[in-house]
């Protein structure tokens, strides 16, 4: 699954393992073969790790599946001390049995500037697993942290 990942869906764990001795491809079989172990669905698919003191979105919305799109927005809150906002992602997973999740279509993309929305296309109808992260960058030292990612669900027909 996270080689079909688009980049923007990677860079979570890209940035979890900088400095460590662990690849961003091994952070997200890691948490995710314990999150999924057992579903017959994604509901529980880790989307975004969390770390330095990153703050979620608010205000997200993912309402919209018509026209094989994912519709959605997020607020940025105000930025933790020591910390400048760098950018929020939407992703969005077909959902289905996450055994086989090698198979399992994503689609993604990053928005700089406010108001933050996408407009996903999907290639394929049906449930999609959405997540919206933001991603924070510490003054310090100017490293990446992104925050966890806010979920929803959405039902998209009509893809191309």
């Amino acid at each position: 699954m996270y080689k079909r990942f688009p980049i923007e869906a990677r860079l979570p764990f890209i940035h979890a393992v900088r400095g460590q001795p662990l690849t961003a491809r091994n952070k997200h079989v890691q948490v995710n073969a314990a999150a999924l172990q057992g579903d017959v669905n994604c509901n529980d698919l880790v989307m975004s790790i969390a770390g330095g003191a990153a703050i979620v979105p608010t205000g997200v919305t993912a309402v919209d599946g018509t026209n094989g799109r994912v519709a959605c927005a997020a607020t940025a809150p105000a930025a933790p001390p020591g910390y400048t906002f760098g950018y929020m992602s939407g992703v969005a997973t077909l959902d289905g049995d996450p055994s086989p999740a090698i198979v399992l279509p994503s689609y993604a993309q990053d928005d700089s500037a406010a108001p933050y929305a996408w407009d996903i296309t999907c290639n394929v109808d049906g449930v999609y697993q959405v997540g919206i992260f933001a991603v924070w960058i510490r003054d310090s030292d100017s490293k990446a942290f992104c925050s966890a990612a806010v979920r929803s669900q959405v039902t998209v027909t009509g893809s191309p």
